[in-house]
């Protein structure tokens, strides 16, 4: 550091920003802070601002020396430096670019955005249950604090993010769920709506407007739904009788 206190205001920002990049643009870190808001998200920030700071820093020392080799070599003119602006500067436009270049690197690896969610939905119970049935294509069924009940193939599979507030499906059933018992009923089933849209007479709308948007706050239980065994616990109104 130099002691400018601009200078060094300015190096604050650029290791603040840095970190901000790291914890909201890189996979590596993104996925693990997207849940982090306020003073948590800043010190998350700050702490891989550090972090970038210090590797930013090496990465100066290195390029110093190797400049500094190079300076002796016959055809290099000694009076170029490329050094010759304050540390602390250098520092500020150096941190932020090293950044830059690791996120787009690093994003950029094969099958490394898919990696580092599902090592984020593995971490919650609803984003894992989630995760499993879209990559099995098994339907969930979702219960709702009014007790109505939602079967379906997951539509829309969200990011791990503090601003997803809804679950997407595309309904094959719908029903409630028995006030005291808590016995499930379906009483809806979509397979005609369903035959209509894969017909090859249907030239109305997309099948997308049969999807339901869930708050995910009203959600009280979600598991994966099997007909088989719905149908061996309601043998007087099977799904398989229509």
């Amino acid at each position: 550091m130099d002691g400018h206190p601009q200078g060094t205001a300015l190096l604050i920002i650029a290791i603040l920003a840095s970190g901000y990049i790291l914890a909201t643009f890189c996979y590596f870190f993104r996925y693990k802070t997207a849940r982090e808001s306020g003073h948590r998200l800043y010190l998350t920030s700050a702490s891989l601002g550090l972090l970038a700071a210090l590797v930013s820093e090496l990465i100066f020392l290195l390029l110093q020396a190797l400049c500094s080799l190079l300076h002796h070599l016959p055809w290099i003119r000694n009076e170029v430096d490329l050094f010759a602006l304050p540390h602390d500067l250098v520092l500020t436009i150096l941190i932020p670019v090293c950044t830059v270049i690791y996120c787009v690197i690093y994003n950029s690896r094969e099958d490394i955005k898919s990696k580092n969610l599902k090592r984020a939905w593995g971490k919650d119970d609803f984003s894992a249950l989630l995760d499993y049935a879209t990559n099995t294509l098994k339907p969930i069924a979702v219960t709702l604090e009014s007790r109505k009940v939602y079967v379906g193939l997951v539509a829309v599979t969200n990011e791990p993010d503090s601003e997803c507030s809804h679950l997407t499906l595309l309904p094959y059933y719908s029903g409630f769920r028995d006030q005291e018992s808590l016995h499930l009923f379906i009483t809806n089933k979509y397979n005609a709506v369903f035959d209509y849209f894969e017909s090859e007479e249907n030239s109305g709308p997309p099948i997308e407007d049969l999807y339901v948007v869930l708050p995910l706050n009203k959600i009280i239980s979600s598991h994966i739904f099997n007909a088989d065994v719905y149908d061996s616990l309601n043998k007087t109104n099977p799904l398989s009788s229509n």
